[in-house]
């Protein structure tokens, strides 16, 4: 079967739909959606931009930081506040279907940000697809606007997954970096979360540690639903470079253990450069992505060298062995000397299997002329990869749209063994008006019949780089989607009465500044404080 999408197909229209339903290919960026500026919009209140438009016109330079500054107090004392307030009682009266579970902390957590941020957040599927259309996920955020958690960058990564259970990074926070943030780790069949606090800043900084590379790894317990185990990596530095001992920071969500980061001092078996290259780092393993090894362990790949494995992340003393990727022509690097190692290769595991994907240019930037490869390992103990499959790009039956396009980015399917996954866009080099409408196309190429699907990603991502990861959920996931008619019906806290009366108060001009107007219409739009009636 033919792709034969053209580029009038719109974002999200699939061609065809041969794989299991129960995989998706899953977009790692997750953004925000702030739920109290949807509720102000909702009620028709006026928006702090307009607002300040209003407010600003005609001030003279030297008094716009002060009007700036009190238009935005008056605010959050008046509109914003209100708002959190009706949406507070909405919610109250209308619960979430979303299980939101408590963690007991032992630590010296600060138990009240972590209850809060558990509290104003909600993950939704607004895209719930078949392959190889994307899987998108949000978080639906009501925060309130004097919390710390709301200067957070509005968006949240997907750092792993294992069947329905996905682990994510909230907030700028990462091991060895002080910034404020959280885990959070998502049931997506039992639709439930727990937020889980950062690593004890008593055990990790930035001086006594470094990021394996990878980022936090999840892993269900396959007969106790809901109940999963958090494993964070990380290498310990000695004379100021990272070294091939490290530390595994696990947490439990139950057991004795449960409530705490429990940390295991481990030996890993990485390749090193040799001690003369003393202006260089002991041990150069980077790991590129993470994934579940035979369903209790756990594998970090770097996709330049090899794979480390752990056998059983339940244990007490984990083992770990170090496994090297196939002998390749060697790709080109940047000047750190990495590149982008997933723009050209990737690694997942199914059951005992170990598989591997490279795509190869030869030094070329012809597309018809790029070979993808296929290997796969049965043996951990004999690092004896086999070649399971090659092919040329050139020999796929594709729409002459793409012929010309680049294929990047390859994704193994976890279902499908004959199945491959890659994106590709128009090269339009910088031009920034043509990189703001590129659209980056995702093709799932079966190999055994040379055929391809193919999906289209929204306008401008052709100019991002794709993070996607294939995973399986077991469950239709009706109760997480979103359901807009339902969301309608249940919008009943505030009254028509109760709004109208809002926006009425919304609108008044302030005491005037010295030499201005208080009745002068170029500011009117400046909001008042609210008084209660």
């Amino acid at each position: 079967m033919e792709g034969g999408a053209s580029s009038s197909h719109p974002p999200g229209e699939v061609r065809g739909g041969r794989l299991p339903p129960s995989e998706r290919l899953l977009s790692r960026f997750v953004r925000f959606e702030d739920e109290i500026s949807e509720f102000i919009k909702e009620q028709g209140l006026p928006s702090l931009d307009t607002i300040m438009e209003a407010a600003l016109e005609d001030i003279p330079e030297s008094q716009k930081q002060t009007v700036t500054q009190r238009e935005i107090l008056h605010y959050r004392q008046t509109v914003v506040k209100k708002a959190e307030d009706a949406l507070r009682q909405r919610k109250s009266c209308r619960p979430s279907d979303v299980k939101r579970v408590p963690v007991r902390f032992t630590g010296g957590d600060d138990p009240a940000f972590y209850s809060q941020a558990l509290q104003g957040i909600e993950p939704r599927f607004t895209q719930l697809a078949h392959p190889p259309e994307v899987t998108s996920l949000v978080l639906r955020v009501s925060w309130s606007r004097y919390s710390s958690l709301y200067s957070f960058p509005p968006g949240a990564f997907i750092s792993s997954t294992d069947q329905n259970m996905l682990a994510l990074y909230v907030g700028p926070y990462r091991p060895c970096i002080s910034l404020r943030g959280f885990y959070l780790a998502y049931d997506v069949w039992a639709n439930s979360i727990a937020v889980i606090p950062q690593l004890p800043s008593g055990s990790v900084s930035m001086f006594s540690h470094v990021g394996i590379g990878t980022g936090v790894a999840i892993l269900g317990c396959g007969d106790q639903p809901g109940e999963f185990l958090l494993a964070e990596l990380l290498l310990r530095k000695q004379h100021g470079r990272p070294s091939c001992k490290g530390t595994l920071f696990k947490w439990f969500s139950s057991g004795p253990s449960a409530g705490q980061w429990v940390q295991n001092e481990v030996a890993l078996p990485l390749p090193s450069k040799p001690k003369e290259h003393a202006s260089r780092p002991s041990c150069t393993f980077c790991a590129d992505t993470i994934s579940v090894f035979r369903r209790i362990g756990l594998c970090w790949a770097d996709l330049l060298q090899g794979i480390l494995i752990c056998n059983n992340m339940w244990s007490d003393c984990p083992q770990f062995c170090f496994v090297e990727l196939p002998k390749m022509r060697p790709f080109k690097s940047c000047i750190d000397g990495r590149g982008v190692p997933a723009a050209h290769s990737s690694v997942c595991c199914v059951e005992d299997t170990l598989r591997f994907i490279t795509i190869d240019d030869h030094g070329q930037s012809d597309p018809s002329r790029v070979t993808i490869t296929i290997w796969q390992l049965q043996d951990i103990q004999t690092s004896d990869w086999a070649m399971s499959c090659a092919f040329s790009f050139g020999d796929i039956p594709l729409d002459p749209l793409y012929t010309t396009m680049m294929p990047t980015f390859p994704v193994l399917s976890m279902t499908n063994e004959w199945a491959v996954y890659v994106t590709a866009a128009a090269d339009h080099g910088f031009i920034p008006e043509k990189m703001e409408v590129c659209v980056r196309h995702v093709l799932c190429i079966s190999t055994d019949m040379r055929a391809v699907e193919v999906s289209n990603l929204p306008p401008g991502s052709g100019s991002t780089r794709p993070n996607l990861l294939a995973t399986i959920f077991s469950s239709s996931l009706s109760k997480s989607t979103s359901n807009e008619d339902q969301e309608r019906e249940e919008k009943i806290s505030m009254t028509e009465i109760d709004a109208v009366r809002l926006k009425q108060r919304c609108f008044r001009s302030f005491e005037p500044l010295h030499g201005q107007s208080a009745t002068g219409s170029k500011n009117l739009g400046g909001l008042a404080s609210l008084v209660d009636d």
